[in-house]
């Protein structure tokens, strides 16, 4: 670029500073999916109608699904069976257009809001307290994980 401005073919060094300018952008948004690949798995639970609680079901910072909080004996059990095959899961990439740029948004909701990360329930904590549900065990005793507790940002969706 700099030999260009200084041999005055400064058309040629305007498109290269374009160029590297749109280079440093891509950097940053594939380093932003190398980290989510590391960061977003598992449960971010979020306020939704009716004051019930969706969990948004996260992998590689992949949006996987969505689900209400499961209650009851039967939910809870299909929870644990789902959050253990997408837990184990080997992440692969996006495979779609909308799926990348899905990914992309989901990481730059996280840039934004940055505390959102500290709502994110591992899948092994999420597991377990569908455990605890299908045993009948209430989500408020002392040692159950509420996940409606945790999130502490209202990110109302509906």
């Amino acid at each position: 670029m700099q030999a260009a401005a200084a041999a005055c073919s400064y058309e040629r060094a305007t498109v290269l500073r374009d160029h590297l300018k749109n280079l440093k952008w891509l950097d940053r948004r594939m380093k932003d999916l190398r980290n989510a690949k590391k960061k977003f798995n598992g449960i971010l639970p979020v306020e939704a109608r009716r004051n019930r609680i969706a969990w948004l079901i996260l992998k590689g910072g992949r949006l996987l699904g969505s689900a209400a909080e499961p209650e009851g004996t039967k939910r809870a059990m299909a929870a644990i069976d789902f959050l253990t095959q997408k837990s184990i899961e080997t992440d692969r990439l996006p495979q779609t257009i909308m799926e990348m740029n899905l990914q992309m948004i989901i990481m730059s909701w996280f840039r934004k809001y940055k505390d959102t990360a500290k709502s994110l329930v591992p899948f092994e904590d999420a597991i377990e307290l569908c455990q605890r549900r299908a045993r009948g065990e209430p989500a408020s005793s002392a040692t159950s994980y509420s996940i409606a507790a945790e999130s502490k940002t209202d990110y109302r969706i509906g």
